[in-house]
């Protein structure tokens, strides 16, 4: 069996990706930030790198790992 009869309702998506499909939490301290921020400008470079290095920091010291994915809906065997 394919992918396309395993799948045979799937249609790709056509919008771009935003925050909000892989956030949806409205509490989340992304939407925090963004609402702090506003429109993006010179003005506020600092506040971004400000912003950048403290979560880059946070990154460096949690990086996260691989995971065995879900393979019987469509997932990659490593995630």
């Amino acid at each position: 069996m394919n992918e396309k009869e395993l799948f045979s309702d799937y249609v790709p998506k056509t919008t771009p990706d935003t925050v909000h499909d892989y956030l949806r939490n409205p509490d989340s301290s992304v939407f925090e930030i963004l609402e702090e921020t506003g429109q993006i400008s010179l003005e506020k470079l600092k506040i971004f790198i400000d912003y950048f290095i403290k979560y880059n920091t946070k990154a460096e010291q949690n990086p996260g790992s691989y995971q065995e994915g879900n393979i019987a809906i469509g997932a990659n065997p490593d995630q």
